[in-house]
């Protein structure tokens, strides 16, 4: 399967359209640029992609187990590649990334093993580590009672980006705990992405409210960025 994904200003009927943020939660030297939603898709879609220079654009996917994802691309040349693991329970989660990025407008191609259910969520951010900047990742597929934790991550500086992912069998996430400091992008059938900048270095939980109390499964990725040195 190939999904085909963008952009700033842009309305896509098959899968939702860009927010600009206009600085929310952003940090000296770290800025949200855009953010993206693409619904539950199953036939490829295609909006236009405005990426600046220098950027880290995130994607993160999440899929039936058996669907995996084989490469992300643009046509702008940016190398995108796999941010550590890939957590699986009936779902698998994956973060990609392109760091210093080329700009221009393109697509972000997602192309998967299959054709089942796909989520896709694009993240970009300005003033992250040009050459290097994935820290850690970190997974949690176990079950709570009463709420979904996600993968906890323990960032080493300050200012990092913390995106992380959540996918629960059989239940739906209706949003964060109140008073998490992560800020949710918009969720697809009842799964959902949520990123922080975390503004001193510590540990951090994003932690989830769902619809049947949290006691199923779940799948969370969590992947922590270096802002420029």
């Amino acid at each position: 399967m190939i999904v085909l994904a963008g952009c700033k200003g842009f309305f896509d009927p098959y899968g939702g359209n860009w927010r600009l943020d206009g600085g929310t939660g952003d940090a000296p030297g770290v800025g949200i640029v855009n953010s993206r939603v693409a619904d539950a898709i199953t036939t490829a879609t295609t909006a236009p992609l405005s990426i600046e220079a220098g950027d880290l654009v995130l994607v993160a996917v999440i899929c039936q187990v058996a669907e995996g994802v084989t490469s992300v691309q643009d046509v702008l040349g940016n190398v995108y590649v796999p941010a550590g693991p890939h957590p699986a329970t009936s779902y698998e989660s994956e973060i990609w990334y392109a760091a210093n990025t080329s700009p221009g407008t393109t697509a972000v191609t997602v192309t998967t093993n299959g054709t089942g259910d796909v989520r896709v969520w694009l993240l970009e951010v300005s003033g992250m580590d040009l050459t290097a900047p994935l820290d850690i990742t970190t997974t949690n597929t176990a079950p709570d009672s009463g709420y979904a934790m996600g993968a906890s991550v323990t960032t080493g500086i300050a200012n990092e980006l913390v995106l992380t992912t959540i996918v629960i069998d059989g239940d739906v996430v209706t949003g964060l705990q109140t008073g998490s400091p992560f800020t949710a992008m918009a969720s697809t059938n009842g799964a959902d992405v949520a990123y922080l900048i975390a503004p001193a270095p510590g540990t951090y939980t994003p932690n989830w409210a769902t619809g049947g109390g949290g006691t199923a499964p779940r799948n969370s990725l969590t992947a922590a960025f270096k802002p420029a040195p």
